[in-house]
């Protein structure tokens, strides 16, 4: 008989594009057989989009691969669901990264809560970037 380890809290998963989501499942089966693959030590397969500091926490990282395997977008909080306004490219599959912050709309930045980035394709074949964002508001409250 197998056992089932259940997992309460969030899960961190990567993905094969070197990716990294997080799944909020208030509760799911894992399998004991399933293979955990830990490379919290391996720093040479490690790269830093923002690294924050003591006091500045950047988190909740989004990414998109684009169609050609090698263009990433990343978007993320700075603050645990904090001000939003950082984004980042790359156009190596993520091994080198440009900051882009200072190409988005101002306003952005008002935003809180943790960014999400999404391609999608009208009826017309027209893709398009979207970065979505939870609220408006003080953005000061998450500093």
């Amino acid at each position: 008989m197998k056992r089932r380890r259940f997992i309460k809290q969030s899960a961190l998963i990567a993905c094969a594009t070197g990716t990294v989501g997080l799944l909020s499942h208030n509760s799911f089966a894992q399998e004991d057989h399933l293979p955990l693959i830990d490379i919290s030590a391996e720093t040479d397969r490690h790269v830093v989009i923002a690294a924050g500091s003591e006091t500045v926490y950047q988190g909740h990282p989004t990414t998109l691969l684009m169609p050609d395997g090698k263009t990433m977008f990343c978007v993320w909080s700075v603050g645990h669901g904090g001000p939003s306004g950082t984004m980042a490219r790359s156009d190596d599959g993520g091994l080198t990264w440009e900051r882009l912050d200072d190409q988005l709309p101002r306003e952005f930045s008002t935003y809180v809560n943790c960014p999400s980035i999404y391609r999608m394709t009208d009826e017309k074949g027209v893709s398009r970037i979207w970065v979505f964002v939870a609220q408006t508001g003080n953005a000061s409250y998450c500093k």
